[in-house]
């Protein structure tokens, strides 16, 4: 009885043996998966926080965060080369006078449209802020043709002889004919409105409704 309970605890132990060698053997070869800071989750839980992760923070950490913003610094040039444009247009029509009309003339049309373009970004932050109004805005990415097409045809308007008026010219002291000018500074300013404020329908600009 002795040799026979002998021999059972010599087999336990080469049990034992063999099962903490290949224990040892794991440990040496790969991670433990049953270790504490090695667990084989990890990845997959890694995966799962990066495919949780807030769009704001991947866009910071891969360099692009803030893209959809700079699309204000092409609509504020294209609305001053416009404003100016249509400012320059509406002086030669009306009071250009040579050499001193070409200096001095686009210096006060940068003025204005500078003044009025800053005017215009107060009144149309809610599209720019408000998120259900920005989505609704972009969806509707043509209304600013609207606008500019409403605008350019009240500038047409104020040049009609039904809608002109006469102006005293104070240089030669004689009335002269000039725009409408409810008709003539409101299409502009709704122009200028239009191209500050229009967001093309390319794909980084589309809505989010997440």
């Amino acid at each position: 009885m002795a040799c026979s309970r002998l021999r059972s605890r010599l087999g336990q132990c080469r049990i034992l043996s063999s099962v903490s060698s290949k224990i040892n053997t794991e440990q040496t070869d790969g991670p433990n998966p049953y270790a504490c800071g090695t667990s084989v989750m990890a990845p997959a839980f890694s995966a799962s926080r990066a495919g949780a992760m807030p769009e704001a923070s991947r866009d910071r950490s891969s360099g692009t965060f803030g893209k959809k913003d700079m699309i204000a610094i092409p609509q504020i040039i294209a609305a001053m080369i416009i404003g100016v444009c249509y400012y320059m247009l509406a002086v030669a029509m009306t009071v250009y006078d040579g050499l001193l009309s070409m200096i001095f003339q686009p210096v006060m049309g940068a003025i204005f449209s500078g003044i009025a373009i800053l005017l215009l970004l107060v009144l149309g932050l809610p599209i720019r802020l408000v998120k259900r109004i920005n989505i609704w805005w972009k969806a509707h990415w043509w209304l600013p043709f609207l606008i500019g097409s409403a605008a350019f045809c009240m500038m047409v308007l104020s040049w009609m002889p039904h809608f002109r008026v006469q102006v005293m010219d104070p240089e030669f002291c004689m009335m002269v004919d000039s725009f409408h000018p409810v008709l003539a500074i409101g299409g502009w300013l709704l122009t200028l409105f239009a191209v500050l404020h229009f967001y093309p329908p390319i794909p980084w600009l589309k809505p989010s409704t997440k």
